[in-house]
C-alpha cells in the first residue's frame, strides 16, 4: 500500500511541475500593440474575425458558414489585465445598445483564446472548456 501511495504523490509532482512549465509559457503581460491587427477564427459554424487598433478601436465580425449573413459590432476594446485570464469588453458598440464581455488568454504571441461573448459581464464565461473557447490567430500587425 505504501508503494502506492509514494507513486500516487510522484504522479501528482510531476503534473504540478508539467502545469507550472505550460503557465510559465503563457506571456504575463498583454500590451495593445500586440493585440493590434486582424485576429481570425471559427466558432460553432461561424467565422470570427476581431479587428484590434492600437488607439483601442475593434471591429468583431460574425460570419455565419451556413449563410451569407455577417454580423458587424464596432466598439472600443477594453482589456483588464490585473489578473489571468484578461477581462475582453467590447464597449460603446455602435450596432448595439449594450456591451459585449469575453475572458482572454494569449497562447503566444501569435494566438490567443477567448471565451463566447456575453451581453451581461456577470453572466460570461468564468473559465475556458471546449464548448465555450474562441481560437484566434493572427494575420496582420
Amino acid at each position: 500500500m505504501k508503494r502506492f501511495d509514494v507513486l500516487v504523490s510522484t504522479l501528482l509532482g510531476i503534473m504540478m511541475i508539467f502545469s507550472l512549465l505550460l503557465l510559465s509559457r503563457i506571456p504575463s503581460t498583454l500590451s495593445r500593440n500586440e493585440l493590434a491587427g486582424e485576429w481570425r477564427g471559427s466558432f460553432k459554424s461561424s467565422t470570427i474575425v476581431l479587428q484590434i487598433s492600437s488607439d483601442g478601436q475593434c471591429i468583431l465580425r460574425v460570419g455565419n458558414d451556413l449563410n451569407d449573413e455577417i454580423d458587424q459590432f464596432t466598439g472600443t476594446c477594453r482589456i483588464d489585465g490585473s489578473k489571468r485570464p484578461y477581462e475582453f469588453s467590447i464597449n460603446n458598440i455602435d450596432e448595439t445598445l449594450y456591451p459585449l464581455h469575453s475572458l482572454m488568454l494569449p497562447l503566444n504571441k501569435q494566438t490567443i483564446q477567448m471565451t463566447e461573448f456575453s451581453t451581461k459581464w456577470r453572466l460570461r464565461a468564468l473559465s475556458f472548456n471546449s464548448d465555450n473557447t474562441i481560437i484566434l490567430n493572427k494575420l496582420t500587425n
